[in-house]
C-alpha cells in the first residue's frame, strides 16, 4: 500500500513538474506567435499604405476615357451646383442666350433647395440634355472634383472633341465655344490647351500673366493673356488633354491637389503648357442661400 502511495505521488510530481514546463514553454511560444504576428500586422499596415499610395497616384494620374472621338468636332458642357437654385438658372439661361446649340450635362450635387426639380423641368424642356443627381452625403469632400471626375466617364460616351465646364455662379457673356476652339488651335506653337473665359485681378494674382500674344481672329486682332495656371470658373479643353492629365483626385483626406483647378494647373505644369485667357463670362455675385446661412453663423 506504501509502494502504491509513494508511486501515485511520483506520478503527481511529475505531472505537476511536467505542466510546468509544457506551461512555461506554451507561455513563451504564445508570446512569441502575439509578437510575430503584431509585426506582420505592422508590416501588412506599412504595406497596404504604401499600395495604397500607388494605386491613389495611378489614380490620379491614370488616361482619361477620351479614347474613340469622332472626326466630328463635337463640344459638350458641363455644370456642376449645389444648392443655388437662382445662380443656376441664371447661368443656363445666359449659356441658352449665347450658346443655344452647346449640349449642356448638369449635375447636382444634393442640393434641398428645389434645384433638382427645376433641372427636372429643364431636362424635359430640352433646356438641358443630361443630369446626374448626387445624394450629397456620398459626395466626398471635394464635391467638384468628384463630380468633374463623373462628367469626364459619362461625356467620354458621346465621343466629344471639346469639353467645357462652367460653376453656376456666371453670367455668360458673348459666344465661346466657336471662338475658344480657333483659339486653342492659333496658340497650339504656344502650347495652350486651356481656354480661360474669365479675369480678374485676383485672377491675375493668383495666376499671374507670363507673356501676351497678339492674334487675328474672325477678323479682329486682340491680345491674350497666356498663363502658367488657370482659374476653375469656366474653362474650354480639348478632350485630348484629359487623356493626358487623367482624372482629378477625390479621396478623403486629399488637402493638397483636391481642388480639380489647382490639379489640372499642375498637370498644366507637368506636362509643359499653357492656359490662355479669352473672357466670355463674369462672376454674378449672387449669393446663395447656402451662404447666406454660412454668413449668419
Amino acid at each position: 500500500m506504501t509502494v502504491v502511495i509513494i508511486l501515485l505521488a511520483f506520478l503527481a510530481l511529475l505531472n505537476g513538474a511536467a505542466f510546468w514546463l509544457y506551461y512555461r514553454r506554451t507561455k513563451r511560444l504564445l508570446f512569441r506567435y502575439r509578437e510575430s504576428v503584431n509585426q506582420k500586422s505592422e508590416l501588412l499596415t506599412q504595406h497596404l499604405d504604401a499600395t495604397f499610395r500607388r494605386i491613389e497616384s495611378r489614380l490620379v494620374h491614370g488616361r482619361s476615357d477620351f479614347e474613340n472621338t469622332t472626326g466630328d468636332p463635337s463640344t459638350w458642357a458641363v455644370m456642376f451646383t449645389y444648392d443655388r437654385k437662382g445662380m443656376a438658372i441664371r447661368a443656363i439661361e445666359t449659356l441658352r442666350q449665347f450658346e443655344p446649340a452647346l449640349p449642356l450635362l448638369v449635375i447636382d450635387n444634393g442640393s434641398k433647395d428645389g434645384t433638382p426639380e427645376m433641372l427636372t423641368q429643364m431636362l424635359r424642356q430640352g433646356t438641358i440634355q443630361k443630369v446626374l443627381f448626387n445624394t450629397h452625403e456620398d459626395v466626398p469632400q471635394w464635391q467638384k472634383s468628384f463630380a468633374l471626375k463623373q462628367a469626364l466617364k459619362l461625356l467620354a460616351m458621346e465621343n466629344p472633341l471639346y469639353l467645357v465646364w462652367l460653376d453656376d455662379d456666371l453670367e455668360i457673356t458673348r459666344p465661346f465655344v466657336k471662338e475658344g476652339i480657333a483659339l486653342l488651335d492659333t496658340l497650339r506653337e504656344e502650347r495652350v490647351k486651356v481656354i480661360n473665359m474669365t479675369d480678374s485681378e485676383v485672377e491675375e494674382r493668383n495666376h499671374p500673366t507670363i507673356k501676351r500674344v497678339r492674334v487675328e481672329r474672325f477678323g479682329i486682332s486682340e491680345e491674350i493673356k497666356i498663363r502658367p495656371t488657370f482659374n476653375g470658373q469656366i474653362n474650354l479643353f480639348s478632350t485630348e488633354f484629359f487623356r493626358e492629365a487623367g482624372y482629378p483626385p477625390i479621396a478623403e483626406g486629399i488637402t493638397d491637389w483636391g481642388l480639380e483647378d489647382w490639379f489640372y494647373s499642375r498637370r498644366l505644369i507637368d506636362l509643359d503648357y499653357r492656359a490662355a485667357v479669352f473672357v466670355a463670362a463674369v462672376h454674378h455675385g449672387t449669393i446663395s442661400k447656402r451662404e447666406e446661412k454660412a454668413l449668419q453663423a
